[in-house]
């Protein structure tokens, strides 16, 4: 429950649920010793609230914490992330878990983007939405020539006609730009962008989901540093 970019309010238990999980024992110790209020619910309770069938039997109400985004974009270099448009909710919980494994420094969402709040992103982020600021409802338009301006190098993935991720050595100022799913990006944020990365198909299909490309490259990227 420790993190710098969320605030937990409250916890929620089916102490039926969770009474031989000592994985659970720590995390009502942990709220506990924190002063973080601790609600118990029913079975029949957490069946109402719960957007999945089988709920684990533990609930937690919070709020994330974020900078601002002018103040955060010149103080934290390293590599960042920003989705245009990305509409499936498993695709950006997936981007964020891979951001927060490959210590991004931050993601951006377009307002077309998604909600950041959707239950099936925060699933599909098992946790890592937790673990890096995420910056939502972000126009673009207005924010990429910012980063061009604070000495961000602008890398698009693309799914053909760009280089190979291997071949870019990563500065300490990088921005990655996932579109989306189906289109690709805006138009118009072409003029923003410095260089396209395309990874290499060695056998068959026509594209490689957003998510899995944007894994790829940030992997790819951190065996550069």
């Amino acid at each position: 429950m420790h993190s710098r970019w969320f605030e937990p309010i409250e916890l929620i238990i089916d102490p039926s649920r969770i009474k031989e999980d000592l994985c659970f024992q720590r995390l009502i110790q942990d709220a506990e010793s924190r002063q973080i209020p601790l609600y118990r619910a029913t079975s029949s309770d957490f069946a109402v609230f719960s957007a999945t069938e089988h709920s684990p039997g533990v609930a937690c109400v919070g709020r994330p914490l974020s900078p601002p985004l002018a103040t955060w974009m010149t103080t934290a270099s390293g590599i960042w992330v920003a989705l245009d448009s990305l509409r499936d909710p498993g695709n950006l919980g997936t981007v964020l878990r891979t951001a927060a494994w490959f210590g991004v420094a931050g993601v951006l969402t377009s307002p077309t983007t998604v909600e950041y709040t959707n239950p099936k992103v925060v699933r599909g982020s098992m946790g890592g939405m937790f673990h890096l600021p995420v910056f939502t409802e972000v126009d673009l338009f207005e924010w990429l020539p910012r980063f061009h301006e604070s000495g961000f190098r602008i890398s698009a993935a693309a799914v053909r006609g760009g280089i190979v991720p291997q071949q870019v050595f990563p500065t300490d100022r990088e921005l990655l730009l996932i579109g989306n799913e189906a289109f690709g990006l805006d138009p118009r944020l072409e003029k923003e962008i410095d260089q396209r990365l395309t990874i290499s198909r060695i056998g068959g299909g026509e594209s490689l989901n957003a998510a899995l490309a944007a894994a790829i490259i940030l992997y790819e990227w951190s065996k550069e540093k």
